[in-house]
């Protein structure tokens, strides 16, 4: 026995139906919830980021009432405290080395060789730039895929023969451009929670899709319901702008949960 988590989730349509009075239907986008703590972009303006959570593992018996919200606030900032930069990742590489300057065109660029001994008859030859193999990984996501791309330096050489130096000239608008993603590791939360007279760790799911409270549910057993309300967890639609959207919306995901136990244990 190992590690183990649970994972809950539903189909949510992103829209809401409005009934009248004098009969009818009519679609209409699903209201907001807007979560005080949702900021436009955790990182500094320009700067990528991502977040890894540290979690506590549960042991069982594993119950929860949602009498208090034990989902996990992904909100973390590089300047909370505990946490610390693990990894920085580049866009551009070649043979394991990143310069933040990295710039690359995806079309062959040139060396134009210049000869105007005489000016009637100009003599020009272009030879193509030595191409240059790339790692390129996609840095808006993590983790960061990469592929391999065969590119050319951002710039064309001018070599006017009677006239040196060479002129180098700068693409306008390369195609690759170097980028970075830093990885940040978020430790678990020290809280913790009593459930029947047993201390457990306070965090009990890893994430915060769905809506923790004790105001939507009619007549609810406990005092507490997570509601799947279709909702990102900023409380705003997944996607707004297309009232017609479906599909996997909220999870509720359990952190790891203990199943070392004996070979004999009931479990």
């Amino acid at each position: 026995m190992g590690w183990n988590r649970t994972l809950l989730g539903i189909p949510v349509l992103f829209l809401g139906v409005a009934l009248h009075a004098q009969g009818g239907e009519v679609l209409r986008a699903l209201s907001a919830r807007p979560v005080p703590e949702a900021r436009v972009g955790n990182a500094k303006e320009g700067v990528r980021t991502h977040f890894i959570y540290q979690f506590l593992p549960q042991g069982i018996p594993l119950m929860d009432d949602f009498s208090v919200d034990r989902t996990r606030k992904r909100w973390a900032t590089e300047d909370d405290p505990g946490v610390t930069l693990s990894e920085t990742l580049y866009r551009l590489s070649v043979n394991g080395v990143s310069t933040p300057d990295m710039v690359f065109s995806l079309d062959t660029t040139f060396r134009y060789l210049v000869d105007i001994e005489d000016p009637d008859s100009v003599i020009t030859i272009r030879e193509p730039l030595p191409e240059v193999e790339v790692l390129v990984r996609n840095v808006t996501a993590y983790p960061a895929e990469g592929e391999l791309l065969m590119v050319w330096p951002a710039y064309n050489v001018f070599d006017t023969l009677q006239r040196p130096p060479a002129d180098t000239l700068p693409l306008f608008n390369p195609s690759l451009r170097q980028d970075s993603l830093l990885v940040y590791t978020v430790p678990p939360d020290p809280g913790t929670y009593v459930m029947n007279g047993v201390p457990s760790p306070l965090i009990l799911w890893e994430d915060d899709d769905v809506y923790v409270n004790d105001t939507y549910a009619v007549n609810p057993p406990t005092i507490g319901v997570a509601t799947f309300d279709g909702l990102a967890r900023n409380g705003l639609p997944y996607d707004f702008a297309n009232f017609s959207a479906y599909g996997i919306a909220d999870r509720l995901t359990s952190v790891p949960i203990n199943l070392q136990y004996p070979a004999g244990d009931s479990i």
